[in-house]
């Protein structure tokens, strides 16, 4: 059978599969059969389906992209799909392309200067042919700029764009730091060449110098810190002159100085905290607690400059004998002693209609406490390093629907709270507040409720976080001009309108590209979780090296951290994969930031490859957006126990867009037509 034939026959047994069996098209929505909740089409403002150019470009590997000694190297880029795709290299690979245009080829490198050349001719419309070429150098002896592609444009240059480089620079240090030497060294990055770049602290003004791709400085700061023991030196102003044009730039962390011997230097939560309770250096650490704005712990000393990529994020704490961790973007610090002991007592009980709040008093302020699930055994016990209760102390005739029984222990180390669940299913979540200097409210969370048949999830309040965006775009490396970003916030938009047609409340960490000098931090996503929130969920689209076959790696991911989390990760995951028509790669248990709060059920959510050919092309559709969040929905109908009755299994296919083969000719002697 000819070529032709054989791909239209294939081309429409696909669509009477999918028709029949899986979904049908209605005004470019997808619908499926079988969902839990009758979603039909939603009216949504604006489309959210991103366009893939039908034009010859290569967008991996982009220009001025770090340095490179892989063997193999994989090319992604798009092309007009109603024309023949030629190309020509050093060592060939087999180049796959999608009916869309957009492909990828995998190809061996030689030591040095690779060179591989795409072309598409003339049409019979009297079109002009393109053409780009891409250069890769591999090996140790590689200019300062290893990997560049040609655009197929005259309008390029050579020299930096002024405005576009100037906002992106970042000053360190980008989180809270405690120093104990007087001399510190400071760095400023992204700057352009020739750039003038200076640097204040506390009033002192110092001249930086390019170093490779940073400017450096070794700033004395014996003067300004005098004979303090202790001192706030605060944040880094950068000042960046290029030009005509300058740019103020003031790092997000901020300094603090200890002298040497001073072990009494404490650090205030400014929100949350996860902690680690590791050594330096392992990063499969288990988190033990997140913390609320209010508990203060003892630092350890703590030495700069700092060597490993751990303790460049985590400054050590001692609190009451209890070593751990925690993140420094969440901390300030203050001068002031730490008491030596915390009595606890008076613990009360209030049940409210979301939660049931065990509080108590501590005779000194914030006392550091971490939950901790035994779910086999029904118990969530809490644990206080250094402090005591009361002889006798006990809560009696506790009328919870949650808690069967509430006792408090005390160690040789410190003290417990522990609660033996009715159901451990039944708690949502568990939260730490610190009211005031001498109150601990220990707050557990009810399993939501759903509403009515129409608006099931009438009382339901979720957070949304689309990863990344504004000066961080996330992973950049796809076949298309979509990053990361901008990926995750079109994905995060459609989920924000089917959770609202089922009545949710629904919160964005972000709702646009703002500002590209705003860094998005961790914990502005996090701010939102100190609403009554009863589910997170983090947006994110996946990435892997170029040296990989680009197109063998794919597949969905879910990961979670709290075991109040795993069901609920479980069966989106698995609702997903099944609407999507994509393949599951695994759920898995991760000590990821975001999803440290234990409020609530928390989970991120990597929707697939942005690398991989077939899923940035289903990604950047709207069909795939709505499959989707209809999936996301169904799981949580699912878990909080919506009627299913009569609603069949789903099992969707792959979309047909996805699917194409290429005609894509990949010899040299045909790239010479």
């Amino acid at each position: 059978m000819p070529k032709k034939m054989r791909r239209l026959f294939a081309v429409v047994l696909a669509a009477m599969f999918v028709g029949n069996q899986y979904f049908m098209l209605h005004d470019s929505c997808a619908v499926l059969e079988g969902t839990l909740f009758p979603y039909g089409n939603l009216p949504l403002e604006v489309s959210y389906t991103l366009k893939i150019p039908r034009l010859l470009k290569i967008w991996n590997p982009l220009t001025l992209c770090s340095r490179i000694n892989f063997s193999t190297y994989c090319i992604l880029g798009t092309s007009n799909p109603a024309k023949r795709l030629l190309f020509s290299g050093n060592k060939l690979g087999k180049i796959k392309r999608l009916k869309n245009g957009m492909f990828s080829v995998f190809v061996s490198l030689e030591p040095g200067r690779n060179v591989f050349t795409f072309r598409q001719p003339a049409t019979e419309d009297g079109d002009l042919p393109e053409e780009t070429s891409v250069v890769i150098y591999s090996g140790e002896d590689v200019p300062a700029t290893e990997i560049f592609a040609n655009e197929p444009s005259d309008e390029s240059s050579d020299e930096p764009d002024k405005k576009d480089s100037l906002p992106n620079c970042r000053g360190w240090p980008n989180s809270q730091v405690l120093i104990r030497v007087k001399q510190l060294g400071i760095s400023y990055t992204g700057a352009p060449d020739g750039s003038c770049v200076e640097a204040m602290i506390s009033g002192k003004t110092v001249q930086l110098e390019r170093d490779g791709a940073s400017f450096r400085a070794i700033v004395d700061l014996s003067d300004v810190i005098g004979n303090k023991r202790c001192k706030s030196l605060g944040n880094i102003t950068y000042k960046i002159v290029y030009g005509d044009e300058s740019l103020e730039v003031k790092s997000p962390g901020s300094i603090f100085y200890a002298e040497p011997g001073v072990g009494s230097v404490v650090a205030r939560f400014q929100l949350f905290s996860g902690i680690l309770k590791s050594a330096p250096g392992n990063f499969d650490a288990v988190a033990i607690g997140s913390p609320k704005a209010g508990v203060v712990v003892d630092i350890s000393p703590f030495q700069e400059p700092v060597e490993t990529e751990f303790q460049n994020k985590y400054l050590s704490v001692l609190n009451m004998g209890q070593e751990c961790y925690v993140s420094k973007d969440a901390v300030v610090f203050v001068a002031q002693k730490m008491p030596q002991i915390c009595i606890l007592s008076d613990l009360k009980f209030k049940k409210e209609e979301k939660t049931e709040k065990f509080g108590f008093t501590s005779s000194v302020g914030g006392p550091f406490c971490f939950g901790n699930w035994d779910l086999d055994a029904g118990i969530l016990e809490f644990k206080l390093p250094g402090a005591q209760w009361e002889d006798g102390n006990r809560v009696r005739g506790v009328a919870s629907e949650l808690v069967k029984k509430v006792e408090t222990v005390n160690d040789a180390d410190g003290s417990r709270v522990r609660f033996y669940l009715t159901d451990v299913e039944a708690v949502w979540g568990y939260d730490i507040n610190y009211p005031n200097k001498d109150k601990v409210v220990l707050s557990l969370k009810k399993k939501p409720k759903l509403g009515s048949p129409e608006k099931p999830l009438k009382e339901f309040v979720v957070v949304i976080d689309p990863g990344h965006g504004g000066s961080d775009p996330g992973a950049s490396r796809s076949p298309g001009p979509y990053n990361e970003a901008v990926l995750n916030l079109a994905t995060a938009r459609v989920l924000q309108a089917y959770f609202s047609s089922l009545g949710a409340t629904v919160l964005l960490t972000r709702n646009g590209e703002e500002d590209p000098r705003v860094r998005i931090l961790s914990l502005d996503r996090l701010a939102l979780m100190a609403q009554d929130v009863d589910l997170f969920i983090s947006v994110h689209a996946n990435s892997t090296l170029p040296s990989k076959d680009l197109s063998e790696v794919f597949g969905m991911e879910c990961f979670f951290f709290h075991p109040q989390s795993k069901k609920i990760a479980e069966t989106i995951y698995k609702f997903c994969s099944r609407y999507c028509g994509q393949k599951g790669r695994r759920t898995e248990e991760a000590v990821y930031t975001v999803i440290l709060p234990t409020g609530c059920p928390a989970i991120l959510f990597e929707t697939g490859f942005m690398t991989n050919l077939k899923e940035y092309g289903k990604m950047c559709t709207e069909i795939w957006k709505r499959n989707f969040a209809m999936a996301t929905c169904d799981a949580i109908l699912s878990v909080l126990g919506y009627n299913t009755s009569g609603a069949a299994a789903v099992d969707v296919h792959e979309d047909g867009e996805s699917v194409a083969s290429s005609d894509s000719a990949n010899s040299a002697n045909e790239s010479s037509e």
